[in-house]
């Protein structure tokens, strides 16, 4: 729904393969989202957002 209201994001979680993963991370580096939403046990290690301004960690 990008264009309609809501903010551009990625996503990742433990399903998500390493491939599509770093692809993911890249694209955020790279401006491609505005909220990256990463569950804690898929973001909690290796994971560096030199381009986040905010990290909020919320799992439900």
């Amino acid at each position: 729904m990008v264009g309609h209201g809501c903010p551009a994001y990625q996503y990742l979680d433990g399903s998500t393969p390493p491939k599509e993963r770093k692809r993911r991370v890249d694209a955020f580096q790279a401006g491609k989202g505005d909220i990256f939403l990463i569950s804690l046990k898929a973001g909690g290690l290796g994971i560096n957002l030199t381009a986040a301004d905010y990290v909020i960690h919320m799992d439900p």
